[in-house]
């Protein structure tokens, strides 16, 4: 029953079981990029609309208006500088 339930190595020198701890960084590397990977399709998911509708209005007031950055308060002089 130890068998199935232990963990570690056997080294001889310690009277304890020895953990490889570059495979316990790479599990825990592993780990932390599965939940990146699906935390950032989360937020594209649920902000993904929202950022569509800023990045249309953003467009069309670029293409549609004289004076893009008025929307911003921005004036084309300060923009020349």
């Amino acid at each position: 029953m130890k068998k199935i339930f232990g963990f570690g190595e056997e080294v001889r020198g310690f009277s304890i079981p020895v953990l490889n701890e570059r495979e316990i960084r790479a599990a825990a590397g592993l780990l932390f990029l599965a939940l990146i990977v699906s935390s950032t399709v989360q937020a594209l998911v649920v902000v993904g609309f929202v950022a569509y509708i800023f990045l249309a209005v953003i467009f069309f007031n670029d293409t549609l208006n004289e004076k893009p950055f008025d929307l911003f308060g921005i004036s084309a002089s300060a923009q020349s500088k």
